[in-house]
């Protein structure tokens, strides 16, 4: 079984391969997808830095009520990514629900700017949490 650390890095993987998928489908004018993978960047970074605690949720819901409870509302992360996770996530909901609607490039491209804000952001904190817990292991 892995441990609390090796399951955060593979989220942070995780996100870092939607990332990439979102750059990807924008570029081949995939917006609709595009969006979706961004939202999933901003996903699995939440789940990262509650893994660290110990922490993980099968639903999209508790994942984020969590993530903005310990984190967001306490002001250890940025509180500005609070509207990041509702951008992406209502943008994401309308790519993958609005049955006649198309995100726009605009959106799309708004999308993965939100998305790489949230993983720089979110990536920093969990570089730091990591450099202590591995101190701790000296």
């Amino acid at each position: 079984m892995l441990d609390k650390i090796a399951l955060c890095k593979l989220e942070i993987l995780k996100a870092e391969k939607m990332l990439k998928a979102a750059i990807n489908n924008f570029d081949i004018q995939d917006y609709d997808t595009s969006a979706n993978r961004s939202y999933y960047c901003v996903f699995h970074m939440m789940c990262a830095v509650l893994m660290l605690d110990g922490l993980s949720y099968s639903k999209h819901s508790a994942v984020i009520a969590k993530f903005r409870e310990l984190y967001l509302k306490t002001g250890i992360v940025d509180r500005s990514l609070s509207k990041i996770i509702d951008d992406t996530r209502d943008l994401r909901d309308t790519s993958d629900y609005g049955v006649a609607i198309n995100i726009e490039k605009n959106d799309a491209e708004n999308q993965i700017n939100n998305a790489k804000i949230f993983y720089n952001t979110t990536k920093i904190y969990v570089d730091e949490l990591l450099k202590k817990e591995n101190k701790n292991d000296e």
